[in-house]
């Protein structure tokens, strides 16, 4: 248990290290696909239920690009949400966000309710901002 701790207490403050050194450079080409990219979300956000769902399948999409972006380690987009505690301040919104990401994903019948769907979106926008590239 405590050599749990001390490795994800490494591993953030290798991130922090990471994220507030020199070792991450995120051009403006990349500011510029991430704010077209959300631009995109936000519309898709006020379209009808089916547009709702794309805007949280690709927010969730686009902060997991971000995410790799600014190297966080892991091989899939839970993996790296886990990696991220210590950097994303709203993680536990994060998660929610991508549990609802996965529930329409995987189930026939999933429809997310407006408060959802905004709530998720809001999660992504957050935690992309944290991350400095919206």
């Amino acid at each position: 248990m405590i050599y749990e701790l001390v490795v994800i207490l490494i591993l953030a403050v290798g991130i922090l290290l990471l994220l507030r050194g020199k070792g991450v450079r995120i051009s403006s080409a990349d500011k510029a696909k991430v704010y077209k990219a959300w631009t995109q979300v936000r519309e898709l956000e006020n379209g009808d239920d089916h547009a709702k769902v794309r805007a949280i399948m690709e927010a969730d999409k686009l902060l997991d690009w971000c995410l790799q972006l600014i190297g966080i380690p892991g091989h899939t987009m839970g993996d790296r949400l886990k990696n991220s505690r210590g950097v994303l301040r709203n993680l536990d919104d994060v998660w929610k966000a991508h549990k609802l990401r996965n529930q329409l994903a995987h189930e026939l019948d999933a429809r997310p309710g407006s408060g959802e769907v905004h709530a998720a979106v809001r999660a992504f926008e957050l935690a992309i901002k944290q991350v400095g590239l919206l």
